[in-house]
């Protein structure tokens, strides 16, 4: 079971808590005021479920070096919660070092206001602990290797915008392709795979969501939609859920969860396109609208869902929208409402998220149709106690299931968004199929730009390259990690049963700590290290630059080609290296001209720069330098969360506040704008990707370099 995000039901009660000393007039946002950084809280170590007595450590992304408190609550029966310790923050990581008893837990990060200047930023995480039993410690085990693959799949941005740029690495709670009717497929606007879901989810999608309705049907509550919210139709002293389905890529993903609905006697509203362009194309009129229209007489509800300007902008990266598009996208959306007005009741509508910011479309006053966005219509979300959706890449605030089994018939009023596509789309594969295509058959962002330019139509796996080169830079946001979308190197990646057996042997020795940190051995750096040297690293003489300690030399030695002859070189004797030099002084150690350079540990280097254009003068032309690098997202490692003792490298940087930047005390970090500094001036190809909050670059001397 996955508890990612787990604690829910407590709306009032952390509400409460964070609105203290915000002033009235300034609506709170978790993620931050528009004008401000965010604050950005996560778990340090992958997992949301801890047995009692184990530490948890979080990390807060404070850019501005505010004054905040990290705030636990945890969450009690009868809905009741109580606030259970606050912790003056400082720096990162946070041990949250707390006498817990079993339950369920929000741990929250928030500013510190006392002078009621300005809007309190906040964020929040949930999480579980239970007894420390034997079953316990399996499902806790369970649930970190599911957290660490989201992780490594997906990037996350400061303002909570999520991206799945890894669509091959399955969901954690997935047993694809041995079992299930779920699949991967390919990512682009509208068709996102669901990553943090249950088991049973992944065994049948269509089933989880109808059992899921069944289960509230049993609990006694009540189906209504948007028109009888609107009509103040709504009996509120029984307990009622206002279902609402986006349809967005399901056109056809629709349809049979219709059907099961309409035989449960439940109600929805739907939110229509009444057309679609680009990365999933469709006309309203191509779908079954006489079935929509008898849903209609049953009591249904359908709304206008607004994607006007995705329409106008197509694959083409634009986050700034003059007047004239806008205005085009009004009169678009004036034509369209008024077209679906010819077939269904349209009296509300919606905003398609996905890449484009659609809500900044102004409605047409004659328009006469309710926006019932949160932000628009906020009068009409006074009684809603609590919300689910499954937009983007997980389910939230938790799975579908969990959020089901914390209901209670005392809540009024709860909002469910679902899209079709989620559900409806398996095992067929009605609306996109499963991705085919190996992470080698990926094109070049910048390789589209002409073909995007002459409006040429791109396939399935174009158009995830696309949509993911466009989505950091349309949403916004710090990049809490960097998207490779090419996979240069993992694409090559060697894989044998001999190479998983030393791997296993090998992180068996690893400490306790180390493997919490990565308990997924295909998210391990150590592991992807290795898998670097056996793919990549050419016989020959070696040079390994960072020596490993003693007992630990044997992990280089086990994935190098049979002919390797490897060679020590560290400024540490007590790692007993073959030579005791600084690698980052010009001056020559040895004389050999190497087949390969390996710079595992560039983060200890005093200057990386230097480093990497010294490997350069020890490598035979035509030979390749290995370097592997935290990344500045790292939640441990990286400046993004440690900016003093992790601070992120730049051309130039030597020294800090006039202190040397030494061993194991304070360490660089790497973002994409340093790998770009670090390799300029290269004489050779070189190619880097971000793995599992690292850095990894494979390159290449020329010839005559």
């Amino acid at each position: 079971m996955t508890f990612h995000n787990l604690l829910l039901n407590m709306y009032d009660a952390v509400k409460k808590i964070l609105l203290r000393d915000c002033p009235k007039q300034a609506p709170l946002n978790e993620h931050g005021p528009d004008n401000c950084a965010q604050l950005h809280l996560l778990f340090s170590r992958p997992g949301t479920l801890f047995c009692a007595g184990e530490p948890i450590i979080v990390s807060v992304f404070n850019p501005d070096n505010i004054p905040i408190e990290v705030v636990v609550i945890k969450k009690n029966d009868g809905n009741k919660n109580t606030l259970v310790k606050t912790i003056a923050w400082t720096s990162n990581p946070v041990s949250l070092k707390l006498d817990f008893v079993v339950g369920d837990f929000q741990i929250v990060a928030r500013e510190l206001n006392p002078h009621n200047a300005v809007p309190i930023r906040s964020n929040s995480i949930s999480m579980r602990i239970v007894e420390e039993t034997e079953e316990n410690l399996l499902l806790v085990e369970k649930n970190r290797v599911s957290e660490h693959k989201i992780q490594c799949a997906i990037q996350s941005s400061s303002n909570g915008v999520l991206t799945l740029h890894n669509p091959w690495i399955t969901p954690g709670n997935s047993n694809f392709p041995a079992e299930g009717k779920w699949f991967p497929t390919s990512v682009w606007e509208g068709c996102t795979s669901l990553y943090n879901e249950e088991q049973n989810y992944y065994l049948d999608p269509q089933l989880y969501l109808i059992n899921s309705i069944k289960q509230l049907i049993d609990k006694g509550f009540n189906f209504i939609t948007w028109h009888q919210v609107l009509d103040n139709q709504v009996d509120h002293n029984q307990p009622n859920i206002l279902l609402q389905f986006d349809v967005d890529a399901g056109n056809h993903s629709i349809y049979p969860l219709i059907d099961k609905l309409v035989e449960l006697g439940v109600k929805a509203t739907v939110m229509l396109h009444w057309r679609a362009r680009h990365w999933y194309v469709y006309d309203f009129k191509d779908m079954d609208v006489k079935r929509f229209q008898n849903l209609e007489s049953l009591g249904w509800a359908f709304g206008y869902h607004n994607n006007t300007l995705t329409n106008l902008i197509g694959y083409n990266k634009i986050n700034k929208f003059g007047d004239e598009l806008l205005s085009e996208a009004t009169t678009a959306m004036s034509n369209e409402i008024e077209q679906l007005r010819k077939y269904l009741t349209i009296r509300t509508m919606t905003h398609h998220g996905g890449n484009v910011i659609n809500y900044k479309v102004p409605i047409p006053v004659d328009a006469n149709i309710v926006c019932v966005d949160r932000n628009f219509s906020p009068e009409l979300w006074k009684l809603v106690s609590r919300s689910f959706s499954d937009g983007s890449f997980t389910a939230r605030p938790t799975s579908l299931h969990s959020f089901v089994d914390s209901m209670l018939p005392e809540e009024k009023l709860i909002f469910m968004r679902c899209h079709p596509f989620k559900y409806g789309n398996y095992p067929k594969g009605v609306d996109a199929q499963q991705i085919t295509e190996s992470a080698a058959d990926v094109p070049r962002a910048d390789k589209l730009i002409s073909r995007i330019q002459k409006g040429e139509v791109l396939n399935n796996i174009e158009k995830q390259t696309a949509w993911l080169s466009n989505r950091s830079e349309s949403r916004g946001g710090v990049q809490l990690g960097y998207a490779t979308l090419e996979k240069p190197l993992s694409s090559q990646f060697v894989s044998s049963h001999d190479f998983e057996s030393k791997t296993k042997a090998l992180r068996a020795r690893r400490r306790p700590g180390f493997l919490r940190q990565y308990p997924w051995a295909d998210g391990d750096p150590r592991v992807i290290w290795w898998r670097i040297l056996a793919t990549f690293c050419r016989g020959g003489e070696v040079l390994n630059v960072g020596a490993m300690p003693p007992e630990q030399k044997d992990e280089t030695i086990a994935f190098l080609k049979p002919n390797s002859n490897l060679l020590e070189v560290d400024i540490d004797p007590g790692r007993e290296p073959d030579i005791v030099a600084d690698f980052c002084n010009p001056s020559r150690c040895v004389d050999t001209a190497f087949s390969c350079v390996l710079l595992n540990g560039l983060p200890y280097f005093s200057d990386p720069k230097a480093a990497v254009m010294n490997a350069m003068l020890y490598l035979q032309s035509g030979g390749s330098l290995l370097i592997g690098a935290a990344a500045a997202s790292h939640p441990e490692r990286g400046g993004l969360f440690r900016p003093t003792d992790r601070p992120i490298w730049r051309l130039g940087n030597k020294e800090k506040d006039g202190e040397s930047l030494s061993l194991k005390t304070t360490l660089w970090s790497f973002d994409d704008e340093s790998i770009d500094q670090l390799m300029s001036g290269w004489s050779g190809s070189w190619k880097a990707e971000f793995m599992s909050h690292y850095w990894f670059i494979v390159a290449e001397k020329s010839d005559n370099g």
